[in-house]
């Protein structure tokens, strides 16, 4: 079968229900990487029930083996996929949905979806439904009808050429917009002018609000650039993020923002350092610690370490701080 046809098959595109002696039947299509012949047609993903009867895991997969009674089918998750902290036991009847695969010449499953049985008649009531379905259906030849294989020669050539036209007229790839001085400036003054009291704000937020949109038009036309305003507040917030003006916070699953108080902190981190310098284990030991600033920094700011460097390395550079040779940080009285 033509390359073209693939899709007409509706059991290309869903989990064919197998058991696992089925699955590792089904012969791979030469030089279609991911596409296996299962009796008449031609399938991507399967489904499976059965018991867990060994786990193994690396730094970023968990694998799963799998018996039904047929066979025994290796399926491997990804641990940074949704639900992933969900660990089946051995001896838990589970059903397994995924893309069927070969890797080192083992038959696989790539998991997509992974759960336990709850009812005790799932894992039999599944093994009737993919014998029937094998004799009903899938062991039907898929053909596809005369009216389209006889236009094959047509049909590729409206797929070439409607290739050829979206690769003509696919726009030109923008250039990175780049993040100057003055547009820091502005969206920093801003935020102090409206955020000052550590509300938190993301993209959206600012979006929203009539009174930037008036300046930003003023500012664009003041630097001459042309951008939207969307794509301006993303690569300048990450800007002002990295140098150390804001930090982000996680608030419900969402990332919000938040404008840092730059003078006050410097002003604590000071404090604390030279607090700290006059205790006698500082000199012993030369300086004080990341660690230590940050625990104190902590009892009344609420600031990530990665934010808080940021700034130490910041105050490095205006000499308010020098680092000692252990990494320590002092002041200079």
């Amino acid at each position: 079968m033509d390359t073209v046809f693939y899709g007409l098959d509706p059991l290309f595109w869903v989990p064919v229900k197998a058991t696992v002696a089925d699955v590792l039947a089904m012969a791979p299509v030469e030089n279609r990487q991911g596409v296996f012949k299962f009796l008449g047609h031609l399938v991507r993903s399967a489904e499976i029930h059965g018991l867990v009867v060994a786990v193994t895991q690396t730094y970023n997969i968990v694998s799963y083996t799998v018996d039904d009674g047929t066979g025994t089918l290796l399926c491997c998750r990804w641990k940074d996929s949704v639900d992933a902290q969900k660990v089946f036991a051995l001896g838990t009847s589970v059903r397994v949905t995924g893309f069927l695969s070969d890797t080192h010449d083992v038959r696989q499953l790539q998991v997509d979806k992974m759960g336990e049985n709850t009812d005790p008649n799932r894992e039999l009531s599944h093994a009737l439904e993919a014998k029937l379905l094998k004799k009903k259906l899938y062991q039907r030849d898929f053909g596809v009808p005369t009216a389209i294989s006889d236009k094959l020669q047509d049909i590729n050539a409206a797929l070439n050429k409607r290739r050829h036209e979206e690769h003509t007229l696919r726009p030109a790839k923008r250039k990175k917009l780049a993040c100057g001085v003055e547009d820091q400036q502005f969206l920093l003054e801003y935020l102090k002018k409206y955020y000052a009291d550590g509300t938190l704000f993301d993209v959206q937020d600012l979006r929203s609000e009539g009174d930037l949109s008036e300046e930003f038009q003023r500012h664009q036309a003041t630097t001459g650039a042309n951008v939207h305003l969307k794509q301006f507040l993303e690569v300048t917030i990450k800007a002002l993020r990295d140098m150390g003006a804001i930090e982000a916070v996680k608030k419900r699953e969402q990332t919000k923002h938040r404008l840092v108080n730059m003078a006050g902190l410097e002003k604590k981190v000071i404090d604390i350092v030279r607090a700290s310098q006059q205790k006698e284990s500082t000199l012993e030991y030369g300086g004080t610690m990341t660690e230590y600033i940050l625990a104190k920094v902590l009892e009344h700011h609420s600031m990530s370490k990665e934010t808080l460097i940021i700034h130490l390395q910041r105050m490095v550079n205006k000499g308010l701080l020098y680092m000692s040779d252990r990494r320590e940080y002092m002041v200079l009285d």
